[in-house]
């Protein structure tokens, strides 16, 4: 089971879930083309910052995240995206990741999904204070529009997530 702890929450999704066995990246099997994003991620960096006093003892993870760059967006295969992916905005923000204690390399994420057969994004708004449902092609370009938002990365559920292994 378990365990509430602010030390073991999974803040980094593109380190604790990408290697958690319940997603997949299906980033490069979408047609666009690819580009890597380096960083490190400091798990203990930003509790020091966040955690108010938590201790933590997990070493930093040098990341390689492949996404597709916003001028490439026309060329995703939406076809081959299916109905409860997850979407992450990649970015690089230097003074965001010095204030907290850490790189941070996805800015905002969301779900995908088929709604009378148009992808749409169901994601958390900020300027709406709610959890909203955007067009996949309009989430991408509204996301995406300041300059230290790089592109997206793309994962769906794997085959033992979905068979409730």
């Amino acid at each position: 089971k378990g365990r509430l702890d602010y030390a073991r929450r999974r803040h980094f999704f593109e380190v604790d879930h990408d290697n958690a066995g319940t997603i997949i990246d299906i980033t490069s099997g979408l047609g666009a083309p690819i580009k890597l994003r380096y960083g490190v991620v400091d798990r203990c960096g930003f509790i020091a910052v966040k955690g108010a006093g938590v201790e933590c003892f997990d070493e930093p993870h040098s990341v390689a995240l492949s996404y597709i760059p916003k001028d490439s967006f026309d060329m995703i295969n939406q076809s081959k995206i299916p109905s409860g992916s997850v979407i992450g905005i990649v970015w690089k923000n230097p003074i965001v990741g010095d204030k907290l204690g850490s790189d941070v390399l996805l800015s905002h994420i969301g779900l995908v999904i088929r709604k009378d057969g148009e992808l749409v994004v169901r994601h958390a708004s900020q300027p709406a204070r709610r959890v909203i449902e955007q067009p996949f092609d309009e989430f991408l370009d509204k996301q995406t529009a300041r300059w230290d938002k790089w592109g997206v990365k793309i994962w769906a559920a794997s085959d033992e997530w979905t068979k409730g292994k």
